[in-house]
């Protein structure tokens, strides 16, 4: 059995992201990462790259690792319509499929 944790890392330090042309404290923002976060379908991901032998998790510790904790394991759903409401809020777009 392996454990294993992909994720995705926002650089909440800067106030501007080192390589692009996007400019302002978007990372700092919550609502900006919530969206990311909303807009992405872990499930999809599990079926189709993973091929159902991977399990979405909101922590970065594993079921079988000392510390991990099922009451703090709760995602937020995947709601693409959210996550364009919340970009929306702050004057910001995503894009379409």
């Amino acid at each position: 059995m392996e454990a294993r944790t992909i994720y995705l890392g926002m650089d909440q330090k800067r106030d501007e992201l080192l390589f692009s042309n996007i400019k302002g404290k978007k990372f700092k923002d919550r609502r900006v990462r919530q969206a990311f976060y909303q807009a992405i379908d872990v499930d999809a991901i599990k079926s189709r790259i993973m091929r159902g032998t991977s399990t979405p998790t909101a922590l970065m510790v594993a079921p079988m690792v000392n510390g991990y904790s099922a009451k703090l394991d709760r995602r937020l759903p995947y709601d693409p319509k959210e996550a364009k409401r919340l970009l929306a809020e702050l004057g910001m777009r995503m894009g379409s499929r």
